[in-house]
């Protein structure tokens, strides 16, 4: 057996495991994912009058609500282009199985990968937000009132001189 034949005896067999197992496996995780990612938006945006009336709302609480919405939606699509992808490295992994044909399933699988991994950290990143004008509403201007701020910066520079 030739080289190239044990090459394409090994691409076969690596997508019949592909096939049975991660491709499966990543889609339905994907699926869950965004289903999550639809509720909690979903939520925030039915329920956002309560969690900052934005008649009485500073500017900084509506933007960062408004950040949370537009990375909770970059979620979405992230993932959602992570089932288009990972969906078309199932196909290609099917081909290579069916035909004896080396495809590049490996290469979309990993695009789907990062698309994945970038959603996960949009999701995240909104869903950390979201608390944030809550945080605002609770300690109102205390948080940045010059006091408070020659406090934070005196323990700073404090910890920062017995560190020398």
């Amino acid at each position: 057996m030739s080289d190239s034949q044990a090459r394409v005896v090994t691409d076969i067999e690596e997508a019949k495991a592909f096939l049975e197992f991660q491709y499966p496996e990543i889609k339905d995780l994907t699926k869950q994912f965004l289903t999550v990612v639809a509720a909690v938006l979903a939520v925030s945006v039915t329920f956002s009058e309560k969690i900052v009336v934005f008649a009485q709302a500073s500017k900084l609480e509506r933007v960062l609500l408004i950040i949370t919405w537009v990375a909770c939606l970059m979620a979405f699509i992230l993932g959602g282009a992570s089932i288009f992808l990972i969906y078309n490295a199932g196909v290609s992994a099917k081909y290579t199985q069916v035909h004896s044909k080396p495809t590049p399933y490996r290469k979309r699988t990993w695009h789907a990968y990062l698309c994945l991994d970038a959603a996960g950290i949009c999701f995240v990143l909104g869903f950390m937000l979201l608390g944030f004008p809550e945080l605002f509403a609770l300690l109102g201007n205390r948080l940045f009132s010059p006091k408070w701020m020659k406090l934070f910066v005196r323990q700073v520079s404090g910890a920062y001189d017995r560190r020398k």
